[in-house]
């Protein structure tokens, strides 16, 4: 099981040729590691995203991610950074683009 096997995206329609679907109410990428050894699966990071407006071909999104290393910690839902994507055009790529344009927002990819 990746990441992609379990984002929150309730029942939104796909957007016609790009197989993404953000929900009005957001998604919450969650990053899990399963151990070839015993096969436990543990949750190492969430990520929250959200709709904050925009048109319907190009919006705006706010972007958080939660403090801990597991399911326990991220369920307190203290935010650890933010940031805003803004003007994605959201029909016209996959959402795995809004959320690299999401990690950069909140200042992952930096060295």
């Amino acid at each position: 099981m990746g990441a992609a096997d379990d984002m929150t995206t309730s029942k939104a329609p796909k957007f016609a040729g790009t197989g993404c679907c953000v929900p009005e109410g957001g998604m919450a990428p969650k990053d899990r590691r399963q151990s070839a050894l015993t096969g436990q699966v543990t949750e190492i990071a969430r990520m929250h995203v959200s709709n904050a407006g925009g048109a319907d071909r190009v919006c705006d999104f706010d972007v958080q991610t939660l403090r801990g290393r597991n399911s326990e910690a991220f369920e307190t839902r203290i935010v650890h950074c933010r940031g805003k994507v803004t003007k994605h055009h959201r029909l016209e790529l996959h959402v795995w683009y809004l959320i690299a344009k999401a990690l950069q927002a909140v200042g992952y990819g930096r060295l």
